[in-house]
């Protein structure tokens, strides 16, 4: 018990005074992984850009309690991890932080919906942040049209007033996709939306010369997009591969992998759990693909492909807030039919026309999707920091 109240005080300087920094407290379903899904990575960027903005960071799991190995992954980066048995829930945590909170940054729309009023009633000082990660409406608006399915169409309506209702509870509003911060901008013209992107570094890769070309899709199946992809890659766009490139294997690369997805493995199908290291599933990998034929915000495939050096094809949904569709670099990258995109995975097999994009697409990330960039889209929504924070209130965490 003791050791854990160690945990969760506040850093004690030299000289004896209690850090005096302002603090932020960040909410989400599960406590973020760097090496988990892409809104684990995207939050645990968030949250590294506010430390490092002067902020005292940290995290509560509202879902799925942190474990201790959690907490001292969070804790050697700087950011407290608030547990049980000092805080039970984000309610606690709120009700014992309470004024002594200037940020507020919830993580998808269930915790947005749960916490916005609270932090109102217990913070009411602090600026509400909603990182909406996924606008999830307007993925199922277009499952619903991919799909023909009415009862998508309903729970998509459902939900866009749901993320409404948020949008006008919270001071600011966090979105991937220019094309979702248009949506919601419309949809809510009070709302404050802002365009954050996440880090994605650069990656030194290690390429092996494979016996035979061998594309890849990364996915996290445990989202109908990711399935409906694979199952289009493989059971639409294969059969054309085969004609044209008969010695090609696809590599179907992700975690929760349902019984259907196992099924589709053939000779030239392979299917892999995904490893620690992504890294060492691609290093004989020649492509990478992401036919995604609905989704939201932007997809992490392409970031990952050229993060360690690989050329993608893929869908205009999947490039969406990524790439200008109508520049001319990046349509050769683009195809929505089974047809073009074949044609396309076989135009960029080739070595040169794989090299252009992958350069053009480092520079996105080296311009984009830095941590310099994440820090300043981040830095004008905090408040700002007194110039002598030793004035300012001692008892913060303790």
């Amino acid at each position: 018990m003791l050791n854990q109240r160690k945990a969760f005080a506040l850093t004690v300087s030299p000289a004896g005074s209690i850090d005096p920094r302002p603090v932020a407290l960040f909410i989400d379903d599960r406590t973020p992984d760097p090496e988990g899904d892409a809104c684990s990575v995207a939050l645990l960027s968030h949250i590294r850009a506010v430390h490092s903005l002067g902020y005292r960071c940290c995290f509560m799991a509202s879902r799925m309690l942190s474990t201790l190995e959690d907490q001292l992954r969070l804790e050697q980066e700087g950011i407290a991890c608030l547990m049980p048995p000092l805080y039970g829930c984000p309610e606690e945590a709120l009700r014992q932080l309470g004024a002594k909170l200037e940020v507020v940054y919830l993580h998808r729309l269930n915790n947005a919906e749960s916490y916005a009023a609270l932090t109102r009633a217990f913070a009411p000082t602090a600026t509400i942040i909603w990182n909406v990660a996924e606008l999830t409406s307007l993925r199922l608006h277009r499952q619903a049209a991919i799909e023909c399915r009415p009862e998508c169409e309903r729970s998509a309506c459902r939900l866009e007033l749901r993320e409404n209702m948020c949008a006008w509870m919270t001071d600011f509003i966090l979105t991937y996709s220019s094309v979702e911060a248009r949506h919601l901008s419309r949809a809510v013209p009070t709302a404050n939306v802002h365009l954050v992107p996440w880090a994605a570094p650069l990656s030194v890769y290690k390429r092996r010369n494979p016996n035979t070309p061998v594309i890849a899709f990364v996915g996290e199946f445990a989202h109908d997009s990711a399935l409906d992809a694979a199952e289009w890659l493989v059971l639409a766009i294969m059969p054309l591969l085969r004609k044209t490139t008969p010695d090609l294997h696809c590599r179907l690369i992700g975690s929760a992998m349902p019984p259907a997805l196992r099924a589709l493995a053939t000779k030239d199908v392979e299917i892999i759990e995904t490893l620690p290291n992504l890294a060492d599933n691609l290093t004989d990998v020649s492509l990478c693909v992401a036919p995604l034929r609905f989704g939201a915000g932007i997809t992490r495939q392409a970031l990952d492909a050229w993060s360690v050096g690989l050329p993608i094809v893929m869908t205009s949904i999947a490039a969406e807030g990524l790439l200008h569709l109508a520049d001319r670099t990046w349509r050769p990258s683009l195809a929505d039919t089974p047809t073009t995109f074949a044609e396309g995975i076989t135009a960029f097999l080739d070595p040169a026309i794989g090299r252009k994009q992958v350069t053009a697409g480092r520079k996105i990330l080296k311009t984009r999707f830095s941590e310099q960039a994440v820090a300043t889209a981040l830095s004008p929504l905090l408040p700002a920091i007194p110039q002598d924070i030793n004035n300012s209130d001692p008892t913060l965490l303790n």
